[in-house]
């Protein structure tokens, strides 16, 4: 669900106001809403998801990416060529704004543990 963390204290102070008993405050904030999940690249359907999603542990914050691939990358770790590659390139993402997927934040985890992170 696309960039719907960053906008997440925003959409918590307007949709309360959809509980408004006046039509046109309900409708600015609906039209409030839309521009505000745009701007994240994201959609009502996306919201509707986020919130209907089961809630688990936290999930790693993009920050704590980048600081773990800093930390591998900086580091004098025994990485492999492959592992050495792999966190370059998660790098990479990181720096354009995208978020690691589950098997990515998994693999760069392992590699974490392995060189005692």
């Amino acid at each position: 669900m696309p960039g719907l963390e960053a906008v997440a204290p925003k959409l918590q102070k307007l949709l309360p106001l959809l509980g408004s008993d006046k039509d046109g405050e309900v409708l600015a904030t609906v039209a409030a809403i839309r521009r505000t999940l745009d701007g994240a690249g994201a959609n009502l359907h996306d919201l509707a998801r986020a919130l209907a999603a089961p809630r688990g542990a936290p999930s790693r914050s993009s920050d704590d990416d980048a600081g773990l691939i800093d930390a591998l990358l900086g580091g004098d770790f025994d990485l492999t060529d492959w592992e050495r590659d792999f966190v370059s390139s998660l790098s990479r993402l990181v720096a354009k704004g995208k978020r690691l997927s589950p098997k990515q934040r998994a693999t760069l985890q392992g590699i974490a543990e392995e060189c005692g992170l």
